[in-house]
Order: structure tokens, then sequence, then C-alpha cells
């Protein structure tokens, strides 16, 4: 028991401590201290840019919309209700996402950061960029996600596979939105850490339950998970 409760104060010291991250690069990039790297990291994304590479992550950004990352969030949160039984799986995923998303919404308020300017924008955003919604979205979404998926896996293997595919959504969607010219670089770090830590911060639910990837066998079926 003492050793879950350490367990658990890391978990959120680190989850919180990757959020207020977030808010303090926020304060540097209102004060114009990044400005020359963002362009620079911006220009290069613009300079490569292919009809190819244009249409798929158009795609790949349209589909994971803060608003399409909400709704994916709570088709993998019904399915993992069904297929567990486990409310707190469900919970987890949706709780994760929507706080994530209201942070970063706080954030876009208090920072007021502007977007690149329209000119190098492939789709035309104007709201406020930093954070990223999107990338926080993906991020919180894939923690989320990684997290329930391993919580019972006993391979190493097994869990390191999940891990690496759920991760790899994240630079994925941050990418596109660089590429499509709506984003600087460092409003992409923010949303990661704001997804990221907000997901870990609230994965003290699962290890609350007694779940926590690795840990513990399948807890996915029988009389036990239906009582989480």
């Amino acid at each position: 028991m003492k050793n879950r409760s350490i367990l658990s104060a890391w978990q959120f010291r680190i989850g919180a401590g990757l959020v207020l991250l977030a808010a303090l690069l926020g304060m540097v990039v209102h004060l114009g201290n990044t400005q020359p790297e963002d362009q620079h990291i911006l220009t290069e994304f613009i300079e490569h840019r292919t009809q190819g590479a244009t249409v798929f992550l158009t795609a790949v950004t349209n589909a994971f919309s803060p608003t399409g990352t909400i709704l994916m969030s709570f088709a993998l949160a019904f399915g993992t209700w069904i297929w567990t039984k486990n409310w707190t799986r469900a919970v987890y995923i949706l709780s994760s996402v929507a706080g994530a998303s209201i942070i970063t919404l706080v954030l876009k308020q208090i920072f007021q950061r502007d977007r690149p300017p329209l000119i190098d924008q492939v789709v035309r955003e104007v709201d406020f960029g930093f954070p990223s919604g999107h990338t926080t979205g993906v991020a919180a979404l894939a923690f989320s996600v990684g997290v329930v998926l391993t919580v019972s896996m006993t391979s190493r293997l097994t869990r390191l596979i999940v891990w690496v595919v759920c991760a790899a959504f994240i630079p994925l969607v941050a990418g596109s939105r660089l590429y499509l010219g709506v984003h600087w670089f460092t409003d992409t770090i923010g949303g990661a850490c704001v997804g990221v830590g907000t997901a870990l911060a609230l994965s003290l639910m699962l290890r609350s339950a007694g779940m926590w990837p690795g840990k513990a066998k399948d807890r996915g079926t029988g009389s036990h998970a239906s009582g989480l």
C-alpha cells in the first residue's frame, strides 16, 4: 500500500509538472523568445511541401481535429466498456481527453498567441495557436489508450509495441499542423505536454482501482472487472 501511494504521488507530480511546463513555455513564447527558431522550423516544412504529402497530412489533421478526437474518445471508451465491462478504464479515456482540452482552451485565452501568417497556411485557421489543440487531443488520447491497452499485459515486448504505435500518432499529428502552416513548433510541444501530462496525472484512477500496466493479471473479464 505504501509503495502504491508513492507511485501514485509520482504519477501525479510528473503529470502536473508537464502541464506546468507547458504553461512556462507559454510564458517564454509570449515574450517572443522562441520566434526565430519557430520561424526556421516552419520554413523548413513549407519548403518541403509536395502534393501527395499535402493531401495525406490534410486528411490526418482533419481526422484528429479537437472535435474528431473527442468523438474518438467516446467511441474508444464505449468500446473499452463493452470489451472489459470496466467503467474505470472508459472514464479514464474520456476524462483525459476532456481535461486536456479544457486546459488547452484556458491556456489559449491566457497567452493569445497568433498563428503563422495566412499566406503560409494550407488550411485557414485564425484562432489562438498556443498550445495546439490537435496535438493536445491526440497526445491525451494516445497516452490514455496506451495505458488502457497495456494495463493487463505482462509481456514487455507487447507493451513496447503498443506504446510505440500509440506514441507515433503524436508526432504525426503535430507534424501535420506544422506542415500545413497553422502552428509554430512550440505550439505543438506545449500541446504534447498538456495532453500527456493530463493523462498521466489522471491515470491515478486506474492505480486506485488496483490496475497499472504490467503489474496485475487481466482484470478486464470476470466478476472483479464488473465491479470496477
